[in-house]
């Protein structure tokens, strides 16, 4: 399955669609396909009506972060509550960059410009969470 992931994939604790975290390479491909780029440590995916979905794998060859760009993503967040309660909830992580619990928003200005999903190693270490995240931006 070369297609890209349905806009109607849906973020969860865990989860974003069929990407999940703590999965192996071989599960990931077969629940969300073959991604559209593979690079050493990340799975890329394109999602319908523009976007990424992008898994970061670590040391035990496991999926720890996954991060959507997508607009229909980050503007669920955006509708859910304003940007203001979503910063004054959630934890600084580094510039631009907040945790709540598993999930991780970037902010750029008023906007969230990603979501990413976590796990509980990588939440309780800001340093090696911001590298991560660096990590699937780039892609």
């Amino acid at each position: 399955m070369d297609s890209c992931l349905p806009s109607t994939t849906l973020v969860a604790r865990r989860a974003i669609g069929p990407v999940r975290v703590g999965d192996a390479r071989s599960r990931m491909a077969s629940m969300a396909g073959t991604p559209t780029v593979v690079a050493r440590v990340v799975y890329s995916y394109c999602v319908a009506g523009g976007g990424f979905v992008r898994a970061v794998f670590g040391e035990r060859a496991r999926s720890r972060l996954v991060l959507t760009t997508a607009s229909v993503h980050t503007a669920a967040v955006e509708r859910r509550r304003s940007v203001a309660d979503l910063i004054e909830r959630a934890l600084p992580v580094g510039r631009g960059l907040w945790r709540d619990g598993l999930t991780v928003y970037g902010v750029r200005g008023k906007r969230v410009s990603f979501v990413a999903v976590v796990d509980r190693g990588l939440a309780k270490s800001p340093k090696r969470l911001r590298r991560y995240v660096v990590l699937a931006r780039k892609g």
